[in-house]
């Protein structure tokens, strides 16, 4: 059974050790979720406040990577008591293996939810060929 591995794996702990000593300009992990049929992979993932021009999707040796940018909102406010969702940049990774057909991608945003559909190739059936008796 094929999978596409998400990458870098955080777990609760991670999250939170790394929400405690992050600088205030850190990278930012969306979360995701990604969804398998018969006939295609489909990647969902949260971008809330962003733009479809703040977003890229590439693939490159059979990985997907998708990167985006947030600028943070100015304040005139000489402190913050918390700034929780000031973030820069993200990057998320997903390794494709060889069962997705790559030129057949195709990526919608609606509502701050980036969806990538990724159509698994055909699989190749045997070739059958009958030999007549003489």
């Amino acid at each position: 059974m094929f999978s596409l591995v998400a990458r870098p794996t955080n777990t609760y702990l991670d999250d939170l050790l790394t929400d405690f000593f992050k600088p205030a300009s850190s990278v930012y992990l969306p979360s995701s979720d990604v969804e398998e049929d018969d006939d295609a992979f489909t990647v969902k993932i949260d971008l809330p406040g962003l733009e479809k021009s703040d977003v890229t999707i590439k693939v490159e040796d059979s990985v997907l990577m998708i990167e985006g940018v947030k600028k943070s909102e100015e304040s005139k406010k000489k402190f913050w008591q918390t700034e929780r969702r000031k973030f820069e940049s993200f990057k998320r990774s997903f390794t494709l293996g060889d069962i997705v057909d790559v030129d057949k991608l195709q990526a919608t945003m609606t509502n701050g939810v980036l969806e990538i559909i990724l159509p698994k190739k055909e699989e190749k059936k045997p070739k059958v060929l009958n030999i007549e008796i003489k």
